[in-house]
């Protein structure tokens, strides 16, 4: 049941983000909203920032950067043009630190990002191995794990100036997102 509630928890927040309304944890009540120029698939925040990733059903390559510090007036901070360069759609963003992980949406390739500006995102590097459409990524650790159409391809960001791919799983279905639990990975196909 634990898992259950959580996972409604990550739902209904991401639905609020996605739908551009921020809702008190409180009760239903709206907070606040953004107004930003991309479909986002995957939103992360790390507090006072959201990072916003386009979605690969819809038109518009960049992330946006917003600050939400007060929920009640959530504003841009800037946007990175992703479809110049790295030139691939990023859907799945994931920051740790001063390292923000992007990942393609219905397309290849992954890209590392230093947000020690969080406003100005410098890509660190990026790359595309394959052809398989990407869904999610997560972070575990240093490694981004890359759910793409036939499987899971695994990359090392330690030297986030060069990211290694380490190795690749097919998975019988499509996977699309990940859990970690004591080293350990679990996915759920999406077929």
């Amino acid at each position: 049941w634990l898992c259950a509630f959580i996972s409604a928890q990550i739902s209904a927040y991401v639905a609020a983000l996605s739908s551009s309304t921020v809702r008190s944890t409180t009760d239903t009540s709206e907070v606040g909203t953004r107004n930003g120029t991309v479909n986002s698939l995957w939103d992360f925040v790390q507090a006072p920032y959201a990072f916003t990733g386009s979605h690969g059903y819809t038109t518009g390559s960049k992330i946006e950067v917003w600050d939400v510090s007060n929920p009640a007036s959530i504003s841009s901070l800037g946007a990175v043009d992703t479809g110049t360069t790295p030139g691939f759609q990023i859907g799945a963003v994931n920051a740790l630190g001063n390292i923000l992980t992007g990942s393609g949406t219905e397309a290849p390739g992954i890209a590392v990002y230093d947000i020690s500006d969080p406003a100005a995102p410098l890509l660190l590097d990026s790359r595309v191995d394959g052809t398989n459409l990407n869904y999610t990524a997560l972070i575990y650790g240093s490694r981004i794990y890359n759910c793409e159409r036939a499987g899971i391809r695994v990359y090392d960001f330690s030297n986030p100036n060069n990211i290694q791919l380490v190795g690749s799983v097919l998975t019988g279905g499509q996977p699309r997102y990940l859990v970690f639990k004591d080293g350990k990975g679990y996915c759920a196909p999406g077929n």
